[in-house]
């Protein structure tokens, strides 16, 4: 903070596979844990948006990921398209978990890790901005390890995300 003027803090949101992450081998969960951390440690509010629990923790700021609910029609349309319904999914659970965030803590940013391709379509769905990093590649990972799974239909939209254009582009 700088001497002489009154800064309020921050209030950012990091979406995280698992909080404390302790329990979760995972990069995201070990980076969001640093950097809640860290940012707390200046003064900032941190909220953490997870998909779960995964030990305890003293954390005062943690909104879940709902589950899915499956109504009839849900079920009809993971039937006939189970990616693009498996996606529509995730984004609305993630869209729905940063609106309870907004609304319980004030959150005015969030970080996201994007590796899947669903930044962009979750950006569309809230009303405050994404930041987007990246841990990876994850196709790069994967090209370098299988190139002949490059071919599949989830990996290719795994490597080409709407929203920043394509990683291979």
């Amino acid at each position: 903070m700088t001497k002489g003027v009154d800064v309020r803090p921050l209030r950012v949101g990091f979406v995280t596979p698992a909080w404390p992450g302790v329990l979760t081998p995972n990069g995201i969960a070990t980076a969001v844990s640093h950097l809640a951390a860290g940012l707390q440690s200046v003064g900032h509010d941190v909220t953490i948006i997870a998909h779960k629990v995964d030990a305890p923790h003293d954390h005062t700021r943690v909104v879940l990921i709902p589950e899915t609910r499956l109504r009839l029609v849900d079920r009809l349309r993971r039937k006939l398209d189970i990616e693009g319904w498996l996606v529509r999914s995730i984004v609305d659970r993630h869209a729905e978990a940063i609106r309870r965030a907004v609304a319980l803590h004030g959150v005015e940013v969030v970080v996201m890790e994007e590796t899947q391709g669903w930044v962009g379509e979750i950006r569309a769905k809230v009303s405050i901005p994404i930041v987007a990093t990246l841990h990876g590649p994850w196709w790069v990972h994967l090209w370098q390890a299988a190139p002949r799974m490059m071919t599949s239909a989830p990996v290719e939209r795994r490597a080409r995300p709407k929203a920043c254009g394509g990683w291979m582009a």
